[in-house]
C-alpha cells in the first residue's frame, strides 16, 4: 500500500513539473509560474496610440495598429496608418514595403480615395509586375474610372499570374492540379461510382489497344466481351 502511495506522489509530480515546463515553452506561464494572458486588439490598440502619442513615427506601433485594424476590416481607420508607414518607407528598410503599399492601396480603394488607391498599387507593380493582387485592384480602379481597355488587360494578367500562395480559394481540375501542393485539398464527387457507360458499349476505342466488342454467337443466342474489350475495361 505504501509502494502505491509513493508511486502516485511521484507520478503526479513528474506531470505538474512537465505542465510547467510545457507551459513555460507555449509562453502560456510566466518565469514565476502566474499564468500569461494573450493580448487581445485592445491592449494592443491602447499601447500602440500610446506610443504614437510620444512618436507619430513609431513604426512598430504604426504597424501593430494597422495590423488590428485592416484584419477587422475597418479600412478608414487602417488608411491614416498605411498612408504614414508608405511615407516611411524610403527611409526605413525594415518596412515591409509590398505589404505596406498594398494595405496602403486597399484601403484607399475602399475609403474611395481612387488616385491614392491606383498610385500605391503602381508602386507595388514596378517591383513585382506579376503580383496578383495589385494587377487585380488596379483593374478594379481602373473601371471606376471607366477605362474600360486597360481593366480588361489587368484582369487578364491578373487571371494568368499562377501564384499558389495567393490567399484564396482556387478551383481547378485534377489535371490541372498536378505537380501542386495545397494544405488543404477538398475533392469533389468521390462519393459517386466511376462512370462505366463505356465499359457497358457494344464497342470500346482505345489508343493503346484498339478496337474492342462484343463476341456473338447468334445459334447459341449469347453476347461476350472479347478479350481486347475486357483488357480496356480494365485499363
Amino acid at each position: 500500500m505504501v509502494t502505491v502511495l509513493i508511486a502516485i506522489i511521484i507520478g503526479s509530480l513528474l506531470l505538474l513539473i512537465l505542465m510547467t515546463i510545457t507551459g513555460r515553452k507555449s509562453g502560456n506561464i510566466s518565469k514565476d509560474g502566474k499564468n500569461k494572458k494573450p493580448r487581445n486588439n485592445s491592449a494592443i490598440i491602447k499601447d500602440a496610440n500610446k506610443r504614437l502619442a510620444k512618436d507619430p513615427r513609431n513604426i512598430p506601433a504604426l504597424t501593430a495598429l494597422g495590423d488590428v485594424y485592416y484584419s477587422q476590416p475597418d479600412y478608414a481607420k487602417a488608411y491614416p496608418l498605411y498612408k504614414s508607414l508608405s511615407e516611411l518607407s524610403n527611409m526605413h528598410p525594415e518596412i515591409d514595403e509590398k505589404t505596406v503599399f498594398l494595405r496602403y492601396g486597399v484601403c484607399a480603394f475602399k475609403t474611395e480615395k481612387i488616385e491614392e488607391s491606383g498610385a500605391a498599387f503602381a508602386t507595388v507593380l514596378k517591383k513585382e509586375p506579376n503580383n496578383y493582387e495589385a494587377n487585380f485592384y488596379i483593374g478594379k480602379v481602373l473601371y471606376v474610372k471607366k477605362d474600360y481597355e486597360k481593366t480588361i488587360s489587368c484582369m487578364k494578367r491578373a487571371a494568368s499570374v499562377n501564384n499558389e500562395n495567393m490567399d484564396a480559394v482556387r478551383i481547378m481540375t485534377i489535371h490541372k492540379s498536378k505537380g501542386l501542393e495545397f494544405l488543404v485539398v477538398f475533392v469533389a464527387g468521390m462519393g459517386k461510382q466511376f462512370n462505366l457507360q463505356d465499359a457497358k458499349s457494344a464497342v470500346m476505342l482505345d489508343s493503346d489497344y484498339g478496337i474492342g466488342c462484343n463476341f456473338v454467337d447468334l445459334e447459341a443466342s449469347i453476347k461476350l466481351p472479347t478479350l481486347a474489350k475486357k483488357a480496356m475495361a480494365n485499363h
